[in-house]
């Protein structure tokens, strides 16, 4: 098995790469620090997001960025080799580079970690689906999800032609475990 499927450190599980596959990560900021507070911030993560998976062929099939974390859905490749931890690393630095000189606060720590879990069904895939969309909603920030405006769920809704409501009542996201109370 290659070495660069594993991280290297012993405090943290091994990255399980399976092309094709469909991956659900979650990112937190250093100490919970709402470092991606203003709108502005959340649009420049967008952008570095968009910008490193187009340079390493993935799709992004959903997203939800707080003010101190996010959770994006994203389909590996067919052929490529593992980028994963690459690609979050790069694009981590870039914005805490950005940020720490916007900020003048050169060298501090922005981001702390990333999860990774490879999805193995449908079921898996539709109640991440819904915990990404309804992710504001169990952080008090809005009532209901198309009032949050960054998010992937408003293009979800002109796309799907219908109330996204549906898959919340058959995958219901209140059963998965994710650690971002942050």
């Amino acid at each position: 098995m290659s070495e660069e499927i594993f991280k290297t450190y012993p405090h943290a599980p091994p990255h399980l790469f399976i092309p094709g596959a469909v991956y659900f990560i979650t990112a937190s900021t250093y100490h919970s620090v709402h470092h991606l507070k203003s709108d502005e911030r959340k649009r420049q993560w967008r952008q570095s997001l968009d910008h490193v998976l187009q340079r390493e062929h993935w799709l992004l099939d959903a997203w939800v960025v707080l003010n101190n974390h996010y959770h994006i859905l994203l389909h590996a490749p067919e052929a490529s080799a593992q980028r994963l931890p690459n690609m979050i690393r790069d694009m981590h630095k870039f914005l805490a580079n950005d940020w720490n000189t916007c900020d003048k606060t050169p060298g501090r720590m922005v981001w702390h970690n990333y999860w990774d879990t490879c999805l193995r069904d449908d079921r898996s895939y539709y109640t991440r689906l819904n915990y990404i969309h309804w992710n504001p909603i169990k952080h008090g920030l809005v009532a209901n999800p198309e009032d949050y405006p960054l998010s992937s769920y408003r293009a979800y809704l002109t796309e799907q032609e219908s109330d996204l409501r549906q898959w919340e009542k058959e995958y219901p996201w209140g059963g998965i475990k994710v650690e971002d109370d942050f």
